[in-house]
């Protein structure tokens, strides 16, 4: 009878150490949740962060390419009116140089006259 009392006590103290053993692994696995959670969070912020920058990057592009829209369209428009003022400047030129040619002409005759006269 003692000896089975003494395997019993053995067995509950036995029980008792694996009981402990649990309650300090339950402890640290815990722990380990709760640092994990915390990590999580910060992560989660973080990330809202980082969408939140991404979608003033976004913003910012999109501005930027309305911007370049519009500055192409006036680029294209202003080389069309430099196109219009050099054909103009060109058609000048020409008439100036029909002018001088008639201009040029006519001294000559005139000086031909004046010779007959």
């Amino acid at each position: 009878n003692a000896r089975l009392l003494s395997q019993r006590e053995i067995e509950v103290v036995s029980s008792r150490a694996s009981v402990s053993e649990y309650e300090v692994l339950v402890k640290e696995l815990r722990a380990s949740l709760e640092k994990a959670n915390g990590d999580l969070n910060a992560a989660n912020r973080t990330i809202a962060v980082s969408e939140g920058q991404c979608e003033g990057l976004k913003m910012t592009l999109e501005d930027t390419v309305k911007r370049l829209t519009h500055v192409s369209t006036t680029l294209a428009a202003r080389e069309e009116e430099l196109r219009a003022l050099q054909q103009q400047q060109a058609r000048s030129d020409l008439e100036m140089s029909a002018l001088r040619v008639n201009v040029s002409s006519q001294s000559a005759t005139d000086k031909a006259e004046l010779v007959r006269v």
